[in-house]
């Protein structure tokens, strides 16, 4: 994940800490390399990947390059 990617989902996780602590939002990062079962139920294909859950249920997939929705 290139390091402007990173930075940004740092500051997204640190400004929703509160949500995070009621347990209402949850953010993740997962190494698809070390975690290729994961990646392929995913089908995820392209680095980074961005996938949204809502109620545990996948609902969208970004596969593109996800840099692009950094300000």
């Amino acid at each position: 994940m290139n390091s402007g990617l990173l930075v940004e989902f740092g500051r997204l996780a640190h400004s929703m800490e509160d949500a995070r602590k009621e347990k209402k939002l949850l953010f993740a990062k997962v190494d698809a390399f070390q975690h290729k079962e994961l990646a392929k139920k995913y089908k995820v294909e392209h680095y980074p990947t961005i996938t949204w859950f809502q109620h545990g249920m996948e609902v969208q997939q970004y596969p593109e390059d996800a840099s692009r929705f950094a300000p």
